[in-house]
Protein backbone atom coordinates (compact mmCIF):
# COMPACT_ATOMS: atom_id res chain seq x y z
CA UNK A 1 0.00 0.00 0.00
CA UNK A 2 2.86 2.32 0.97
CA UNK A 3 4.50 1.99 -2.50
CA UNK A 4 1.15 2.53 -4.69
CA UNK A 5 0.63 6.13 -3.18
CA UNK A 6 4.18 7.59 -4.26
CA UNK A 7 3.75 6.27 -7.40
CA UNK A 8 0.54 7.54 -7.88
CA UNK A 9 1.76 10.76 -6.89
CA UNK A 10 4.26 10.58 -9.66
CA UNK A 11 2.14 8.95 -11.94
CA UNK A 12 -0.69 11.80 -11.44
CA UNK A 13 1.94 14.44 -11.38
CA UNK A 14 3.23 13.26 -15.01
CA UNK A 15 -0.15 13.11 -16.23
CA UNK A 16 -1.44 16.43 -15.30
CA UNK A 17 1.42 17.83 -16.97
CA UNK A 18 0.09 16.71 -20.04
CA UNK A 19 -1.92 18.99 -21.92
CA UNK A 20 -4.08 21.07 -19.72
CA UNK A 21 -7.20 21.00 -22.00
CA UNK A 22 -7.11 17.16 -21.95
CA UNK A 23 -7.04 16.94 -18.06
CA UNK A 24 -9.83 19.31 -16.30
CA UNK A 25 -9.41 17.62 -12.59
CA UNK A 26 -6.86 16.32 -10.60
CA UNK A 27 -6.99 14.63 -7.07
CA UNK A 28 -3.68 13.76 -4.61
CA UNK A 29 -5.03 11.23 -1.92
CA UNK A 30 -2.92 11.52 0.85
CA UNK A 31 0.29 11.89 -1.43
CA UNK A 32 3.13 13.06 -2.40
CA UNK A 33 3.39 16.04 -4.91
CA UNK A 34 6.53 16.24 -6.29
CA UNK A 35 7.91 18.98 -8.42
CA UNK A 36 10.26 19.12 -11.39
CA UNK A 37 13.31 16.71 -11.05
CA UNK A 38 12.29 15.44 -7.38
CA UNK A 39 12.45 11.37 -7.13
CA UNK A 40 9.96 10.28 -4.74
CA UNK A 41 12.90 8.79 -2.12
CA UNK A 42 13.96 12.62 -1.90
CA UNK A 43 10.44 13.51 -0.73
CA UNK A 44 10.75 10.76 2.28
CA UNK A 45 11.21 12.81 5.34
CA UNK A 46 13.62 11.33 7.60
CA UNK A 47 12.79 9.12 10.02
CA UNK A 48 10.34 7.59 8.21
CA UNK A 49 10.51 4.35 7.38
CA UNK A 50 12.31 3.54 4.08
CA UNK A 51 11.30 1.24 1.00
CA UNK A 52 12.66 -2.23 1.36
CA UNK A 53 13.54 -4.07 -1.31
CA UNK A 54 11.76 -7.23 -2.58
CA UNK A 55 13.98 -8.03 -5.51
CA UNK A 56 17.33 -5.83 -7.77
CA UNK A 57 13.76 -3.87 -9.51
CA UNK A 58 11.17 -3.84 -6.96
CA UNK A 59 10.39 -2.72 -3.37
CA UNK A 60 8.29 -4.19 -1.01
CA UNK A 61 5.18 -2.52 0.08
CA UNK A 62 5.39 -1.38 3.36
CA UNK A 63 3.00 -3.26 5.96
CA UNK A 64 -0.37 -1.35 6.55
CA UNK A 65 0.06 -1.44 10.28
CA UNK A 66 2.90 0.95 10.09
CA UNK A 67 0.78 3.40 8.42
CA UNK A 68 -1.66 2.86 11.54
CA UNK A 69 -4.16 0.76 9.89
CA UNK A 70 -6.53 -1.55 12.37
CA UNK A 71 -5.73 -5.00 12.61
CA UNK A 72 -8.41 -6.61 10.23
CA UNK A 73 -7.71 -3.66 7.95
CA UNK A 74 -4.09 -4.23 7.76
CA UNK A 75 -4.49 -8.17 7.15
CA UNK A 76 -6.98 -7.27 4.31
CA UNK A 77 -4.42 -4.63 2.93
CA UNK A 78 -1.22 -6.66 3.16
CA UNK A 79 -2.68 -9.88 1.62
CA UNK A 80 -3.55 -7.78 -1.59
CA UNK A 81 -0.40 -5.66 -1.95
CA UNK A 82 2.46 -6.14 -3.85
CA UNK A 83 6.26 -5.31 -4.88
CA UNK A 84 6.52 -1.56 -6.80
CA UNK A 85 9.27 -0.46 -9.31
CA UNK A 86 12.02 1.04 -7.83
CA UNK A 87 12.45 3.59 -10.36
CA UNK A 88 9.63 4.66 -9.20
CA UNK A 89 10.55 5.73 -5.99
CA UNK A 90 14.34 6.79 -7.11
CA UNK A 91 13.82 8.41 -11.03
CA UNK A 92 13.21 12.31 -10.47
CA UNK A 93 10.23 13.62 -12.31
CA UNK A 94 9.93 15.47 -15.95
CA UNK A 95 7.57 18.14 -15.51
CA UNK A 96 6.93 21.41 -18.28
CA UNK A 97 4.34 22.66 -15.91
CA UNK A 98 1.22 22.54 -17.32
CA UNK A 99 -0.14 20.85 -14.32
CA UNK A 100 -0.09 24.85 -13.20
CA UNK A 101 -2.99 25.14 -15.64
CA UNK A 102 -5.76 22.23 -14.63
CA UNK A 103 -8.45 24.18 -13.13
CA UNK A 104 -9.73 22.22 -10.17
CA UNK A 105 -6.67 20.37 -8.41
CA UNK A 106 -7.88 18.68 -4.66
CA UNK A 107 -5.60 17.45 -2.02
CA UNK A 108 -7.17 14.87 0.43
CA UNK A 109 -5.10 14.52 3.54
CA UNK A 110 -5.77 11.56 6.18
CA UNK A 111 -4.20 12.72 9.60
CA UNK A 112 -3.80 9.67 11.24
CA UNK A 113 -1.14 9.42 13.30
CA UNK A 114 -0.50 13.17 12.93
CA UNK A 115 2.01 13.81 11.11
CA UNK A 116 1.98 11.88 8.54
CA UNK A 117 4.45 11.60 6.19
CA UNK A 118 2.18 13.48 3.78
CA UNK A 119 1.85 16.24 6.27
CA UNK A 120 4.69 18.28 4.55
CA UNK A 121 2.30 18.78 1.13
CA UNK A 122 -0.96 18.99 3.10
CA UNK A 123 0.81 22.50 4.61
CA UNK A 124 2.29 23.36 1.42
CA UNK A 125 -1.06 23.29 -0.19
CA UNK A 126 -3.92 23.86 2.93
CA UNK A 127 -4.25 27.91 1.88
CA UNK A 128 -2.84 27.83 -1.85
CA UNK A 129 -6.05 29.17 -3.84
CA UNK A 130 -5.62 26.99 -6.41
CA UNK A 131 -6.07 23.97 -4.76
CA UNK A 132 -8.84 22.84 -2.96
CA UNK A 133 -7.58 20.46 0.74
CA UNK A 134 -9.56 18.68 2.77
CA UNK A 135 -8.69 16.66 6.01
CA UNK A 136 -10.16 13.13 6.60
CA UNK A 137 -9.69 11.92 10.27
CA UNK A 138 -8.39 8.10 8.82
CA UNK A 139 -5.07 6.55 8.18
CA UNK A 140 -3.52 6.65 4.48
CA UNK A 141 -6.44 4.17 3.82
CA UNK A 142 -8.88 6.34 3.51
CA UNK A 143 -11.10 4.05 1.19
CA UNK A 144 -11.10 1.30 3.75
CA UNK A 145 -11.64 4.17 6.85
CA UNK A 146 -14.09 6.58 5.52
CA UNK A 147 -15.59 5.01 2.57
CA UNK A 148 -18.71 7.53 1.89
CA UNK A 149 -16.49 10.54 2.99
CA UNK A 150 -14.06 9.83 0.19
CA UNK A 151 -16.86 9.02 -2.15
CA UNK A 152 -18.36 12.55 -1.74
CA UNK A 153 -14.96 14.03 -1.76
CA UNK A 154 -13.87 12.35 -5.39
CA UNK A 155 -17.74 13.65 -6.40
CA UNK A 156 -17.30 16.94 -5.63
CA UNK A 157 -13.67 16.78 -7.59
CA UNK A 158 -15.40 16.29 -10.93
CA UNK A 159 -15.62 19.52 -12.96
Amino acid sequence: MYSAAPANSAATNRVADAPPDKIRSVVYLDAFVPENGQSLLSLIPPGAPPPAAASAYTLAPLPAAVLGARPEVAAIVDARTTPHPTACFTQGIKLSGSIDRVKKKTYIYANVPAPTTFTPFYEKLKNNKEWTVHTLPCTHIVQMDLPDELTALLLQAIP
